[in-house]
């Protein structure tokens, strides 16, 4: 090979290579929100209750943050003295129904009549032998948007290894 054909080879990896973070952040992003665009649509879709309560109060929070690493650091995941903690930018949303409602002069969180909804409440024991409460049956409508969450990362590997497939394909002698 020539040396100007190695200068052509090494100008084309530096091209792939320029601003390839930043590429496969966006294609990472992409999967993120139409993902959750998904979830919270087939949540509000199958919420059991009618009265507007929980479909009022639902908040769907974009967070971007930095977020310092807290598994292990080394070379080999030892973590050994001297070595700080690793930082990652950290991307997502946080879906939660906010608010209360009012019964009885008590304020019940609306997160936690969606959970009670979800996976179902039973009867409890009390300290005086009684049984207390009712038994719901679980309707699991959170646990069918979580399913619109399923195989995200392999989505964004995919779309990320064609991102690099077409930008392999400007190579300098094809």
């Amino acid at each position: 090979m020539a040396n100007g054909d190695l200068k052509e080879v090494f100008d084309w990896l530096g091209m792939i290579a320029d601003g390839l973070e930043g590429e496969c952040k966006e294609v990472a992003i992409e999967v993120i929100d139409d993902r959750t665009r998904k979830y919270v649509e087939v949540l509000i879709d199958n919420l059991p209750v009618s009265d507007g309560d929980l479909k009022e109060s639902l908040v769907v929070e974009n967070k971007q943050e930095n977020r310092k690493f807290k598994g292990l650091t080394g070379k080999f995941g030892g973590g050994g003295r001297g070595k700080k903690a690793e930082e990652y930018s950290w991307y997502g949303y946080q879906v939660l129904f906010d608010g209360y409602r009012e019964e009885n002069g008590k304020r019940k969180p609306l997160q936690k009549i969606a959970n009670s909804l979800n996976y179902g409440t039973e009867k409890r024991l009390t300290e005086d032998m009684q049984f207390r409460g009712a038994i719901t049956t679980p309707l699991l409508f959170m646990e069918q948007a979580r399913r619109e969450l399923r195989g995200m990362d392999k989505e964004i590997y995919d779309n990320t290894q064609a991102m690099l497939n077409e930008r392999g394909r400007r190579s300098p002698k094809q």
